[in-house]
């Protein structure tokens, strides 16, 4: 196996569009998924939170994706609604990269819960 250095400064951290638009549709779909999960995420708003889709591939699946974290996270909430939400929400983007961390304010029960049900979708690379 054979190791080469990039240079960091050669590789563009300009993401592709591939989308104008997402359906009405689909937008109800993320419209759901942001109240619900998204909006623990971080400060983007249901708007900015909609548009990042515009850059994926294969909306749908991963519209698909982000409805199973949203279910996992809605469950884990009704079992441990003691749960820290923005916690719970690091955890399940977390392991659905592949990442198992677990946050404070996630208890261990609830770490495992999710753990369990938390679709994995690897961080792909793509080189050009």
């Amino acid at each position: 196996m054979t190791l080469m250095q990039i240079p960091l400064g050669s590789i563009s951290n300009k993401r592709r569009r591939y989308h104008d638009s997402l359906t009405e549709q689909q937008s109800i779909e993320l419209r759901s998924i942001h109240n619900d999960f998204g909006r623990f995420a971080g400060d983007a708003t249901f708007e900015e939170f909609e548009r990042d889709f515009l850059f994926e591939l294969n909306v749908d699946a991963e519209i698909r994706q982000w409805s199973r974290m949203t279910k996992a996270f809605r469950r884990c909430m009704k079992r441990f609604p003691t749960t820290d939400k923005a916690a719970a929400t690091a955890v399940v983007i977390s392991l659905s990269l592949g990442v198992s961390r677990r946050f404070p304010g996630v208890s261990f029960k609830a770490f495992r819960f999710l753990r369990k049900h938390v679709p994995v979708k690897p961080l792909q690379v793509v080189w050009r």
